[in-house]
């Protein structure tokens, strides 16, 4: 009795609490330092593409029994479970582990990655011992190396390619390995200014990206490409290689090869300007005037030249405008073509001659949006000029071709539509006062600034007003403004809307930025018999995003005679006493 009425005291529970913490601590202690172990075993330097054993081992040499017990294993992007690709966290539970023994789950892991590079992976055992409610963990981290590649990937082509002439490009690819490979892909890197022609496969995405497929052990295959670069003579280019698995969308590399070229000056010289521009921006209406030079470099004749223009136009050229003397056009390729039958100098261009070729056409006035693939259009215009012959003393085999892209961007069209109303209940702002306007009596009006624009984004957006003396702000505003209010500096009596873009398309596939505001007039005895100027004029700028050129529009003043509104009649906005 005396026991038990010293434990339901407070030294007794005392006692009774730190005899539990040591007894939890011996145990954890058992546990922690040799009771339980866990290791990660595997080989630490791979290839990447093969397949490779893991194994997660885990024992108890403690005399309790460990429950609920389980493996969580994290891999990192590249490095996939069998039979689990998609998961990047993966639990494996094991239940009870009894005293005195040594298990070992086995993962097989597919490791991705370019060579020289580490993938690490973490796994992490968890257990409750039977005698506490306590979880405990015990964490490891495996850094595998890889080494190599399970692939060969080559790169070949010429260390000196000619500027604007069209050379070609090998990748080659073996499956080194006894493993089989799905949805396999290679993907390249082009440099700037280098333009795709062909391949052979052929492409599979865009200009770039083909689609081996599904690859069996010691598979191989080649890809051939033309195509040709432009820059500055003596510019180096690099060209990277990748290969790898596509896993639900996911790019795991298996296989990275670059090469390089350098760009030497291509004795056929081609120069092509617009508008004394080698790359321009228009806007619709506008004439594009072509000046086109070729020129001979080579120390002996070329024969039987034939240039050839191709535009990409998107529909935008008004090709009943062409005026390209000597030239055969094909309406259904968008193509210019000039030989030796119509232009003597192409018959036969002599060494250092220079044949000169031009040739104009309009953009359309009209080409109305209807779909956003119309945003930031770019027309390409490709000029090729190709030779019959190989000039004796060449050092080259291949035909003599030189090629170059100009480009033109098409301006965005864009304009303010400013409306002015006297009864303007749509916009939920009432307006009050007299009409016709009086001498000393205030009368509201409500000014719209609605934006339309076209084919790119605008940004740095600004509209922009003065209000004449006996106009003033009501801070009335309604409209589609988000979060870009006005602003109305009373010093210098301007009234701003700053926005920082607008979206192609404005007013047209979507709804237009509008800006509605109350303004107060109280004509003066000088305005007598005469209208009010409500608003001075209205200026417009902006930057166009595609283009990068600056927009500038002026809109002229709104009198209170001359309103949208056209339940208002021109006498009521004169001015009586």
């Amino acid at each position: 009795m005396e026991i038990k009425k010293f434990l339901h005291s407070f030294w007794g529970g005392v006692i009774v609490v730190i005899l539990v913490v040591v007894f939890g601590y011996l145990i954890w202690s058992i546990l922690s330092s040799k009771g339980v172990s866990f290791e990660i075993v595997g080989p630490e330097e791979v290839k990447a593409g093969n397949v490779y054993e893991y194994h997660l081992i885990y024992a108890n040499n403690s005399r309790i029994v460990l429950q609920e017990a389980e493996i969580e294993l994290k891999v990192p992007p590249g490095v996939v479970v069998s039979g689990q690709p998609s998961k990047r966290i993966i639990n494996f539970f094991l239940g009870e582990v009894v005293p005195k023994s040594q298990r070992t789950k086995t993962v097989k892991l597919l490791i991705a990655g370019t060579p020289n590079s580490v993938a690490e992976v973490q796994a992490t055992f968890r257990y409750r011992p039977k005698t506490l409610s306590s979880v405990f963990e015990v964490q490891k981290k495996k850094t595998i190396v890889i080494g190599g590649s399970a692939f060969s990937l080559n790169l070949r082509f010429p260390d000196q390619v000619f500027l604007g002439q069209s050379f070609p490009l090998e990748i080659d690819w073996v499956n080194q390995s006894e493993n089989y490979f799905n949805n396999v892909e290679v993907r390249i890197d082009w440099p700037e200014g280098y333009t795709f022609q062909e391949a052979e496969p052929t492409v599979a995405s865009g200009n770039n990206v083909w689609n081996l497929g599904y690859l069996v052990p010691h598979s191989s295959g080649v890809i051939g490409i033309r195509g040709f670069a432009s820059g500055n003579e003596g510019e180096t280019k690099k060209v990277v290689a990748r290969l790898g698995i596509n896993e639900n969308g996911v790019f795991l590399p298996l296989a990275q090869t670059e090469a390089f070229f350098t760009l030497t000056k291509n004795p056929l010289l081609v120069q092509l300007t617009i508008n004394n521009q080698s790359d321009t921006v228009a806007s619709l209406g506008q004439l594009l005037k072509f000046d086109l030079d070729v020129i001979n470099k080579y120390p002996s004749s070329l024969r039987n030249l034939v240039v050839k223009v191709v535009f990409s136009d998107k529909g935008v050229i008004d090709w009943t405008t062409l005026q390209a003397p000597q030239a055969l056009f094909s309406s259904r390729l968008k193509t210019l073509i000039w030989d030796g039958s119509k232009v003597d100098a192409l018959y036969v261009l002599t060494p250092n001659a220079k044949t000169h070729l031009s040739f104009s056409v309009k953009l359309k006035k009209h080409w109305p949006l209807i779909s956003q693939a119309q945003e930031n259009t770019l027309i390409e215009v490709q000029t090729e000029v190709k030779s019959s012959n190989v000039p004796e003393g060449a050092s080259i085999t291949e035909i003599p071709k030189a090629i170059t892209v100009n480009t033109i961007k098409l301006q965005s069209h864009c304009q303010v539509d400013i409306a002015s109303y006297f009864r303007d209940a749509p916009s939920g702002i009432a307006n009050q006062g007299h009409l016709p306007l009086r001498v000393g009596e205030p009368t509201d009006f409500t000014i719209h600034w609605k934006i339309y624009n076209t084919y790119n984004e605008l940004k740095n957006v600004q509209i922009k007003t003065t209000l004449p003396a006996g106009v003033e702000f009501t801070s009335q505003i309604a409209g589609n403004y988000g979060d870009n209010l006005p602003t109305f500096d009373e010093n210098t009596r301007e009234f701003v809307w700053n926005i920082p873009t607008v979206a192609a398309g404005s007013g047209i596939l979507t709804a237009a930025p509008e800006l509605i505001f109350q303004i107060r007039v109280t004509p003066s005895l000088s305005q007598l018999h005469k209208s009010v100027q409500l608003i001075g004029e209205t200026s417009f700028s902006a930057v166009d995003s595609w283009t990068h050129q600056e927009i500038n529009l002026v809109y002229p003043p709104v009198f209170s005679n001359n309103l949208t509104d056209k339940t208002v009649s021109p006498v009521e906005g004169i001015v009586i006493q």
